[in-house]
């Protein structure tokens, strides 16, 4: 797995390769964002090389000025 992503507020238009990410949140934030996980992986077993790209704001439809959570499939 590689993890890219943006500076807070970044105006940057292509992610930069991370080292290590960290995530601060609620157990009831990462259970929603581990049954997100789950479908996303389901979903690019059936779409293979198809499959685009998931949003976690859309998962649980509501968005957030915090932390965008993408997921899309490893090259």
């Amino acid at each position: 797995m590689r993890c890219y992503g943006y500076a807070h507020k970044s105006e940057d238009e292509k992610p930069m390769e991370l080292g290590e990410i960290t995530l601060a949140g609620t157990p009831a934030t990462l259970r929603e964002l581990a049954r997100f996980l789950l479908l996303v992986a389901e979903k690019m077993e059936q779409h293979g090389d198809r499959f685009g790209h998931e949003h976690f704001e859309d998962f649980v439809q509501r968005s957030t000025e915090d932390c965008h959570v993408v997921i899309v499939r490893e090259q």
